[in-house]
């Protein structure tokens, strides 16, 4: 039919065509939903305790959520999760003082999750105690994060939402 070779490898090559693109637009819609960026505007996503945080408070909150939901999401490295984690510590370190004594009023340093971090989970320094995994080191991440989080947005702090003051 189609000169000496037949219908056969015609058949084979087109087949062969359309589980390659087939392959590669799934690995691509893959890709795109793991890069999807999460809404973290959601009012669902954002207590109103968010709103009552400064500026400079508020950029931190979305940062923290974000580094969870790529604890949760992928296996990064304990060097990446380090890298991570001291970025989002050293902006807060660099906030204005009024933003750093709101968080300091909240129980929350800079240097002492800095020093946490250099710490292990179990006290020894790294390097010199337990080795340093990459699971261990995202159950400390994410144990910070969420310490942040709550304390930042638990409304019994504030004494304009009408809670009492909750002991830390």
């Amino acid at each position: 039919m189609l000169g000496t070779g037949g219908l056969g490898p015609v058949l084979v090559f087109v087949f062969t065509g359309v589980l390659l693109v087939r392959g590669w637009i799934g690995m691509m819609q893959t890709i795109g939903e793991r890069l999807r960026r999460h809404d973290l505007g959601e009012a669902v996503a954002l207590p109103d305790a968010f709103w009552a945080l400064s500026p400079g408070l508020q950029r931190l909150v979305p940062h923290a959520r974000s580094l969870t939901i790529v604890l949760e999401g992928s296996e990064p490295t304990a060097a990446e999760i380090d890298r991570e984690m001291f970025e989002w510590i050293t902006s807060m370190a660099e906030l204005p003082l009024c933003d750093r004594d709101d968080l300091a009023q909240r129980g929350i340093d800079a240097h002492d999750l800095r020093e946490h971090l250099v710490l292990g989970l179990d006290g020894a320094v790294i390097g010199r105690g337990r080795p340093r995994t990459d699971e261990g080191r995202r159950l400390l991440a994410r144990s910070l994060l969420d310490r942040f989080e709550r304390r930042v947005l638990d409304r019994g702090s504030d004494p304009f939402r009408g809670g009492i003051s909750r002991t830390r």
